[in-house]
């Protein structure tokens, strides 16, 4: 076992359960329905004391943030948001666990200097929307809090898309992404 006190309270029921087990040897069914009840009584406070445990360590989890963390407090509608800076220019992106790729709209390339009508839409991508055609381009910087990247891939979208995307490869680039109640914490 991990946890001393657990064993040690296991101890301590293996002989007190003896020590009634040697007492009340004569009475063999009163013996069985004051053991099981002690039983029960056990185990109820052992899995309170590992509930308390979880509860208590989940603090010092939330406690343990650090200031080289970035954290994203929930919007109203249910999604985690960034304001990332890209190439210098301060670009809002959706959290999506469910992209592969850093995608961009059409409007925030736009925002980056990009000529939409000077790109190869060449690539494929399979969206909620159905299949869209997607151009690869290279950012050259990109800064969220502590993080920053240089020379990273992302894809423009050809398709209608209410906001740029921030997906698994972004979020790939840390050490653990946790959602503890309303916050994520992405961690470097």
């Amino acid at each position: 076992m991990d946890n001393p006190k657990l064993l040690y309270l296991s101890l301590l029921l293996i002989v007190l359960l003896s020590s009634y087990l040697l007492a009340m040897r004569n009475n063999f069914t009163k013996l069985i329905k004051s053991a099981s009840a002690w039983v029960i009584i056990f185990s109820s406070f052992v899995a309170g004391y590992g509930l308390w445990q979880d509860l208590s360590n989940r603090e010092r989890i939330v406690d343990k943030n650090n200031a080289s963390d970035i954290a994203l407090r929930i919007n109203k509608d249910g999604h985690f948001r960034a304001k990332v800076l890209v190439n210098d220019v301060e670009i809002e992106f959706l959290i999506d666990t469910g992209a592969t790729h850093i995608v961009l709209s059409k409007e925030d390339a736009e925002k980056l200097d990009y000529d939409l009508s000077k790109l190869i839409f060449w690539g494929k991508s399979n969206t909620a929307n159905g299949l869209v055609a997607t151009a690869p381009v290279r950012l050259q910087s990109l800064k969220l809090g502590q993080f920053s990247d240089k020379n990273v891939l992302a894809y423009i979208n050809q398709g209608s898309m209410k906001q740029s995307l921030l997906g698994m490869s972004f979020l790939n680039n840390f050490s653990s992404v946790e959602f503890q109640r309303e916050t994520l914490y992405l961690r470097l």
